[in-house]
């Protein structure tokens, strides 16, 4: 089952069939559907979007600031804590996975109970 419109390997046409089995459907004791969407869900089929809908914006840039500096600590430059929040449009999700690639690219190095920064600064992003 996809839960999103981002899910690997998931259309959007393909999520849209299964919420409209799901949504519409009458069921004998109810039923609930929760989908994650990005935006361009809800411009691909407006009418089925016609819901109750949780929007949750993108943080503000001090607080995605402060969410890399907890993930990571304080082991990143400024400019570069900046162009990650850049880059994550302030997405809490990217701001996580970006880090998570650079811990697994070698980017990101464990240190002790931390991180330290294993590249030069201005090399991160390359």
């Amino acid at each position: 089952m996809c839960t999103s419109d981002h899910a690997r390997g998931c259309l959007i046409a393909d999520l849209l069939a299964f919420l409209e089995v799901a949504g519409r459907t009458p069921s004998q004791h109810g039923r609930i559907v929760i989908a994650t969407s990005r935006p361009s869900l809800l411009e691909a089929a407006p009418d089925w979007c016609a819901t109750d809908q949780l929007r949750l914006d993108s943080l503000p840039d001090a607080d995605a600031n402060a969410l890399v500096r907890a993930l990571v600590g304080d082991i990143l430059p400024d400019p570069l804590v900046a162009a990650i929040v850049d880059r994550s449009d302030g997405t809490p999700l990217f701001i996580e996975e970006l880090l998570r690639t650079w811990a697994s690219v070698g980017v990101l190095a464990p240190d002790g109970d931390g991180w330290r920064l294993a590249v030069e600064p201005d090399t991160a992003y390359r």
